[in-house]
């Protein structure tokens, strides 16, 4: 009788032990997918910030479009809850760095600001220079978080 208590217990605890590894893994492979789609957006996004950095007369809010956030649309819930606390802020970052970028060349901001107080076409090019290359450093960054899982 002991035996077969014993048995049980024993069997029970190699169970949720066996279901305890599977769930990690599957936690694992789940991050790592997510920071595998944001690392390609965001890599596809580095080359157009690239061009902004090097050509900032081409930032206009039909370029600046094209810069993605599906994926980061759809996975940050997800991730918020797959990362540990503080992983996530380079994510955060770069992609608040691209709304930031967005949001300054889009022309009816501009017009919303009076004459006053706009910036001339030369500063306010500077200036979306300026942010482009945030946004990519920031990129740079959120990138390298993905490093840090795959060595996991």
């Amino acid at each position: 009788m002991v035996a077969a208590i014993l048995g049980a217990v024993i069997g029970a605890l190699a169970n949720g032990w066996y279901r305890e590894r599977e769930v990690k893994a599957l936690t694992k492979r789940e991050r790592l997918g997510l920071l595998n789609l944001l690392s390609s957006e965001i890599e596809d996004n580095d080359s157009l910030l690239c061009l902004f950095m090097e050509h900032p007369m081409l930032i206009d809010p039909q370029t600046t479009a094209g810069l993605q956030t599906a994926a980061w649309d759809k996975a940050q819930v997800r991730l918020a809850q797959l990362l540990p606390e503080g992983h996530l802020d380079a994510l955060v970052r770069y992609y608040s760095q691209l709304h930031v970028l967005k949001v300054a060349v889009d022309t009816n901001i501009r017009e919303k600001i009076p004459e006053e107080h706009r910036l001339s076409d030369d500063k306010q090019l500077e200036e979306h220079k300026k942010r482009a290359k945030k946004s990519r450093e920031a990129g740079q960054k959120a990138r390298s978080l993905r490093e840090k899982y795959l060595e996991d």
